[in-house]
């Protein structure tokens, strides 16, 4: 039996890839690491304002969150790349 954890991380990682392959997405490439650190940085915390914006309504819409979850994500695996300059391992 797996874990809830891995669960979790699976589920979330997927989401991940399914927002990344969205074709507004699709569209922008996978350029990231050519960015500037400062650039992805203010995009993660532009993120991070939106999902708080989010969480700090009277009703929280639950998929909002999921989905502002997983662009903080995103930027943050974004960021992760851009400073290594190549996968693990």
């Amino acid at each position: 039996m797996q874990s809830r954890r891995r669960l979790v991380v699976e589920w979330f990682s997927g989401l991940m890839l399914d927002k990344l392959h969205q074709p507004r997405n699709l569209a922008k490439g996978d350029e990231w690491h050519k960015d500037s650190l400062g650039l992805l940085l203010s995009r993660l915390k532009e993120e991070l304002g939106e999902l708080e914006a989010e969480l700090s309504r009277d009703h929280i819409d639950r998929s909002a969150v999921v989905s502002e979850t997983v662009d903080v994500a995103n930027f943050a695996m974004m960021l992760a790349d851009a400073v290594t300059g190549s996968l693990p391992g």
